[in-house]
């Protein structure tokens, strides 16, 4: 019995980075030549009473990549800032978890 499980040709793999790394890991991806995805939104904040326009990470300490073949995960254990590769989630569980994240900031 074979248990080593052949790779989807293309998958968004969540990749967990250390605290407030997400676009310095996602700069570190981009040089390994993989696409990836760090979704932020607009959100606005009244600190001291002042209306203040940031960009929010929608998933704080998570950056989604596209791992194509074998080399590209091959190297992830040693790009810096990244803590974990979570394997085994594809576009649907990308889909479903931004369309959560979504529906939850359009409440704000």
């Amino acid at each position: 019995m074979n248990n080593h499980r052949e790779m989807p040709e293309v998958a968004w793999s969540p990749i967990q980075c250390r605290t407030r790394q997400q676009d310095r890991t996602g700069e570190h991806l981009a040089h390994q030549g993989l696409e990836r995805f760090n979704p932020s939104s607009r959100v606005e904040k009244l600190p001291a009473g002042k209306v203040k326009r940031q960009e929010q990470p929608m998933f704080p300490g998570n950056l989604f990549a596209i791992i194509k073949t074998q080399d590209n995960w091959a190297a992830l254990p040693a790009t810096r800032d990244i803590s974990r590769v979570v394997s085994g989630c594809g576009q649907k569980s990308l889909t479903s978890m931004i369309n959560r994240a979504g529906a939850h900031f359009a409440a704000f």
